[in-house]
């Protein structure tokens, strides 16, 4: 196959920072959208990547709503936020299948279970991104750490695999995903609500004896969790793997400190939330990882209020 076409379902900083990067190393991309801040500003001036204070790059690219059909597509890759993968998905299964496949890349759990429920026709599987990214505004994106992804052994994916190399991302392949996906979900149920709360980049989680308990605490619910659940996590100690990650993004503000900070609704159901509802089906208690949850919602209900 020659590079292949693709619709990135979700214009917020990781889908404009994929539609940048895929672009650029000759893939024909296509955005899937429904912020209309985000549709007038691709549609005027493209999706921009600041690479630092004085260079930037922009792309013309091809934007579509949730109500309009953007032309046939070999992969559909979904980068939408967790609540919002529903409706992406119902308007995604209006149009023809994938002719290879559905990706989601997305935080959290129970993204795949919806997406292979609503998406027919072509394969639909889950992968992890560890890439962080921020959005400066509409269509507007800074890199922030290495770009990185790790894909199921499947062969269908090789094709995006090889653009996404040849973007500059680099691609791992991975058999036990379902443990892979667990263990970002209990990182991400770490460091997300802290940042959040705390209002701090996650390098400033380092070293901080009591946001380290919280941290511990935290892991060693989710690890409980999946213990009952029956999921076989990576043998990585997973506190040793959250020091790595805030020291390789440091100065990265997660994407719930931004959705935050935007007032936005947060995907903290699809993280602790799920981490908790798992926990409380398989008696498993959740105590930290509910707090957070909790905090989290009030921290919305307050900002919503004005």
């Amino acid at each position: 196959m020659n590079n292949p076409t693709v619709l990135i379902a979700g214009a917020g900083a990781l889908g404009s920072l994929f539609a940048v990067l895929l672009n650029r190393a000759g893939g024909m991309v296509y955005l899937l959208e429904d912020w209309p801040a985000a549709v007038d500003r691709i549609r005027s001036k493209g999706v921009t990547l600041l690479i630092d204070e004085n260079a930037s790059t922009s792309i013309e690219v091809p934007v579509f709503t949730l109500q309009e059909d953007p032309p046939p597509f070999d992969y559909c890759l979904i980068l939408v936020k967790s609540w919002q993968t529903e409706a992406y998905a119902r308007a995604i299964a209006r149009l023809a299948p994938a002719r290879q496949g559905y990706l989601t890349l997305q935080n959290g759990l129970g993204n795949l279970e919806i997406l292979s429920s609503l998406l027919k026709g072509a394969p639909c599987s889950a992968g992890v991104c560890l890439t962080g990214a921020t959005l400066q505004s509409a269509a507007v994106v800074s890199r922030s750490g290495p770009g990185r992804v790790i894909f199921p052994e499947v062969e269908w994916l090789k094709p995006l695999a090889s653009l996404m190399t040849k973007s500059g991302i680099q691609v791992e392949w991975e058999v036990n995903l379902p443990g892979l996906l667990w263990q970002k979900a209990i990182v991400n149920a770490a460091i997300n609500p802290l940042t959040a709360l705390l209002k701090v980049p996650n390098g400033a989680l380092k070293d901080n004896l009591a946001v380290g308990e919280i941290i511990k605490q935290v892991v060693k619910e989710g690890e409980s969790a999946a213990r009952a659940a029956h999921i076989q996590l990576p043998d990585k100690d997973i506190q040793g793997l959250i020091e790595e990650i805030c020291t390789a993004t440091s100065e990265n503000r997660s994407s719930m400190l931004q959705d935050l900070d935007r007032g936005r609704r947060t995907e903290i159901d699809a993280i602790n939330g799920y981490l908790v509802r798992i926990g409380k089906s398989l008696g498993v208690e959740m105590h930290y990882n509910r707090l957070l949850w909790q905090l989290i919602q009030a921290a919305v209900n307050f900002q919503q209020r004005g």
